[in-house]
């Protein structure tokens, strides 16, 4: 077992449907001291969505923020700085922090693909550097290949010894990339059928929405109403999973890394139906438990929902349980 007795931790992490919480409190669990921070230096929509078209358009504000968060630590001495995504970084708060805290560990775990989240220039800054993408681990030398993890609370799903199903498969997350089209397919072709399902698209940002229908001509038909743009509760994310058969994932083409949504399929025991042809190459890889959807013909067989999910061996689950991660990201340094 990791431990980590009396080491400080800095965690900077997204505030992402509370899995910065969910890793502080795990780290915490190990004996470690965490201090928690945003990477982000505001969570209002238009910051967020700034961030995502240009980072350096606000590049003094996140420079300003990282400094703060030095000055917050006071005479802290950090023994480990562990950065999960790294979406606003910039150089100079690193050096700012390499400076500052010149004993510490760096680590950084990517969960997003260098593609979709292109900041290459920050990775000479850290010790340790792990991704959920196996291409980028590829093309990068030194980059550790290590997939996502889910939290306790979907182990519990996956332990409950009867399960009920409200929805025969159910879909919450960020529209990015062709989401929307595929989801809107998926629906028309089960609105005639009994096939019960929910379906929230989520988009972080109105800025962000009215930018892509300004920029994509395919998105600028997308009614607003189809949008939710306010944040959705963690719990309202995990009652629906937890009463799905099946989860739909989608995951972004330029990434071949499995998504937080798969991971979390698997600790709850539920099936997936997903457009990520590279699940064949995981462990825990069972078609029955395992559908493979086209992106431009979208279908659900009957047959693959009607049948149960079959077990798996029982160190699966514990590989890609948050504890499994926290071992890979930070047993080692």
């Amino acid at each position: 077992m990791l431990d980590l007795r009396n080491k400080n931790i800095l965690l900077i992490a997204p505030s992402f449907f509370s899995y910065d919480i969910e890793i502080k409190h795990k780290l915490e669990s190990y004996g470690a001291i965490v201090n928690l921070y945003d990477d982000r230096p505001s969570n209002h929509s238009i910051i967020k969505g700034i961030i995502r078209v240009n980072r350096n358009l606000i590049k003094p504000l996140i420079e300003k923020y990282y400094n703060k968060i030095i000055k917050n630590s006071g005479s802290v001495n950090y023994d480990i700085i562990f950065f999960t995504k790294g979406e606003s970084i910039t150089i100079k708060a690193l050096q700012m922090l390499t400076n500052k805290y010149r004993d510490a560990k760096f680590v950084l775990y990517l969960w997003d693909s260098i593609e979709n989240n292109k900041n290459p220039k920050i990775f000479n800054y850290f010790d340790r550097i792990l991704s959920f993408d196996r291409q980028d681990c590829t093309n990068n030398t030194g980059f550790i290949f290590r997939p996502l993890f889910y939290i306790d609370y979907f182990k519990e799903i996956g332990e409950e010894k009867k399960q009920i199903f409200h929805f025969d498969f159910s879909f919450i997350g960020t529209v990015h990339s062709d989401r929307y089209f595929i989801l809107k397919d998926i629906i028309k072709n089960c609105n005639n059928s009994e096939t019960s399902f929910k379906v929230i698209m989520y988009l972080p940002s109105k800025l962000l929405f009215w930018f892509r229908k300004i920029t994509e001509k395919r998105f600028s038909k997308v009614p607003y109403s189809d949008i939710e743009f306010n944040s959705i509760p963690f719990k309202e994310v995990t009652e629906c999973f937890r009463f799905s058969k099946a989860i739909i994932d989608i995951q972004h083409p330029k990434q071949t890394g499995l998504t937080m949504r798969t991971i979390e399929t698997l600790g709850a025991k539920k099936k997936l139906i997903t457009t990520n042809k590279t699940v064949t190459e995981y462990d825990f890889y069972n078609s029955n438990n395992i559908h493979i959807m086209e992106r431009d013909s979208p279908n659900i067989p009957l047959d693959f929902l009607i049948s149960e999910y079959k077990e798996l061996p029982d160190y699966i689950y514990k590989k890609y349980s948050i504890d499994g991660w926290i071992n890979d990201c930070l047993g080692n340094i």
